[in-house]
C-alpha cells in the first residue's frame, strides 16, 4: 500500500504551521515566527514539552513572539509553536 503524505502550505489562510524556535542566547525574549498568524491569541507554545499560557507566559504581535515569564529562557530550552496562518 502506498504511503500518503499531506504537505501543508502555511501561506494559505487556515493552514496549521509548526515551528521549533531556537534560543540563541540565555535570557532571549523575542522570536520571529516564519509566518504571520491568523489570530495571535491562537498561537500555542510549549516550553520543554509543557504548554504555556497566552498573555501570561508569552504574547504575539504581528509575527513576533515575546516571552513574558520567568524563568528566563536558556539555550538548552526546547520551544515548539503551533498556529494557523
Amino acid at each position: 500500500m502506498p504511503i500518503i503524505r499531506r504537505y501543508v502550505d502555511p501561506t494559505i489562510p487556515g493552514q496549521l504551521s509548526r515551528e521549533s524556535l531556537q534560543v540563541n542566547q540565555n535570557g532571549q525574549l523575542e522570536f520571529m515566527l516564519s509566518f504571520l498568524p491568523g489570530v495571535p491569541s491562537k498561537v500555542f507554545l510549549s516550553l520543554n514539552g509543557i504548554l504555556q499560557l497566552y498573555s501570561t507566559d508569552y504574547t504575539v504581535v504581528a509575527s513576533i513572539l515575546t516571552w513574558n515569564n520567568t524563568p528566563q529562557l536558556e539555550t538548552t530550552d526546547s520551544l515548539e509553536v503551533w498556529y494557523f496562518g
